[in-house]
């Protein structure tokens, strides 16, 4: 044989090789933003810190439950997947990571909190504490220290893990010095953390009224770059027949790989889906967030009032307590959902595009400020700290918003981290006493609730 055609041999056996690594390789996802159903961020020690000169006087934070499993409805939709797509498919079959016939890892769970949910509030709540030590001196107390969580299992375990790591080792029950926290629970009718459920307005306007109030969602999800999505997808996956793939089967790989990723650490159909697949489909949950939850219509923020009024009146009770000898509340943590926290932000003017999230500007928002895995991921919160600092500066009290334990500036603070407390004030005040549930809601009858 010729040294030409040893040659031609090795390259020809070289570019089958390189073929088959390149089908077998997992696509590029151990990542990153899967909307709603994204973990919390991982950070060191680096984000510990508190502005120079400032010492903290009160701390009241929002949290969203840690990751938790999947609920039925979604569970059975991956079930269906699998009935579906495993058809393509020969016994053996490998792609990436991916190995048919395809078998769904979640058979029961209904949105439970997942280990790794427990202990993403676990570990935010020690960098609270280390954060904020000076609040948690000395030991516990119920007068200084509230908690308050909606009453669905994933809120109320998520409050009770970071109310664990917060207290740890300080009570004086059994070896491990365990500290008992009063954990209040709210009812399933309550108006500040669970307004989503009793605001008339936006139940017949928004959240049952979806042909409508999603109309660009529902565009999107027939628009080119779902249609072309479904059809590289099809091609990629040896789905022979494209008009039975749906956008609803896409969607389940979409959360298939999200939820295993958040609680095993991988998932199969990450390997499938790449990284261009994934900004697609995020935007499509993220769309759908946006006119559901977030900016799209007023009435999905403004019922959000009570809560707000909630972060600012603990504020002020502080401040009103700091010439007096009377104990003030040094720290309010409550723990809620995604339909609490994004309303919320969005309330205070943060994380706002200068357009409108549509179903025909995706290309111009790809660099969007309404991302909810940034906004609202697993245990994702928001914190609004008072801090008396030292300076030239007669107003020493300063009030700073932290998202996901990130400091943020506020547009009507001029842009500022670090806001005055008259500034603050300014900012929320009108919201803050115009605030009437009822009327903003437009409820048949007012709606009982206690002050959080």
């Amino acid at each position: 044989m010729s040294v030409y055609s040893v040659m031609e041999s090795m390259a020809l056996f070289i570019l089958v090789l390189f073929c088959v690594q390149s089908l077998a390789k997992p696509r590029s996802n151990i990542r990153r933003n899967f909307a709603t159903k994204s973990r919390y961020p991982v950070y060191n020690d680096d984000i510990v810190h508190i502005p120079p000169g400032c010492t903290p006087l009160h701390l009241n934070m929002v949290f969203r439950h840690g990751t938790r499993y999947p609920g039925k409805k979604d569970i059975n939709g991956m079930s269906e997947l699998a009935n579906y797509i495993n058809q393509f498919h020969d016994k053996g079959t490998i792609y990436g990571d991916m190995k048919f016939p395809w078998v769904n890892r979640f058979k029961y769970g209904d949105k439970f909190l997942a280990k790794v949910g427990a202990e993403e509030l676990y570990n935010i709540s020690k960098r609270i504490h280390k954060r904020f030590q000076s609040l948690f001196t000395p030991n516990y107390s119920g007068e200084q220290h509230y908690f308050v969580s909606t009453m669905t299992p994933r809120a109320s375990q998520s409050a009770s893990a970071f109310a664990f790591g917060l207290f740890e080792g300080t009570g004086n029950l059994g070896p491990s010095k365990f500290q008992p926290v009063a954990i209040t629970t709210t009812n399933l009718t309550e108006p500040v953390l669970r307004f989503f459920d009793t605001c008339s307005e936006y139940q017949q306007k928004v959240s049952k009224n979806k042909r409508i109030s999603l109309a660009e969602f529902h565009k999107f999800q027939e628009g080119p770059e779902m249609n072309n999505l479904k059809q590289v997808l099809a091609r990629r996956l040896n789905i022979t027949d494209h008009s039975s793939f749906s956008t609803v089967h896409i969607q389940h790989m979409f959360l298939s790989c999200a939820y295993e990723l958040a609680i095993y650490g991988e998932g199969q159909w990450c390997s499938v889906l790449d990284d261009s697949d994934l900004d697609i489909i995020e935007y499509f949950y993220d769309i759908k967030n946006y006119w559901k939850r977030g900016y799209g219509y007023r009435i999905n923020y403004e019922m959000s009032c009570l809560l707000l009024r909630n972060l600012t009146e603990s504020i002020e009770n502080v401040i009103q307590s700091l010439n007096t000898s009377d104990p003030h509340t040094k720290t309010i943590f409550h723990f809620s959902h995604a339909e609490t926290i994004i309303p919320l932000l969005c309330l205070m003017g943060l994380f706002k595009d200068a357009e409108p999230l549509l179903a025909n500007n995706y290309e111009e928002h790809k660099n969007r400020l309404f991302k909810t895995a940034i906004i609202a991921p697993f245990a994702g919160n928001v914190a609004v700290v008072l801090f008396s600092c030292t300076g030239d500066n007669p107003d020493s009290l300063y009030v700073q918003v932290l998202a996901n334990e990130v400091p943020v500036a506020l547009p009507c603070c001029n842009a500022k981290e670090l806001c005055p407390v008259h500034q603050f004030r300014a900012c929320f005040e009108n919201i803050s006493k115009q605030c009437d549930f009822s009327k903003v809601c437009n409820n048949q009858s007012p709606v009982d609730h206690n002050e959080l």
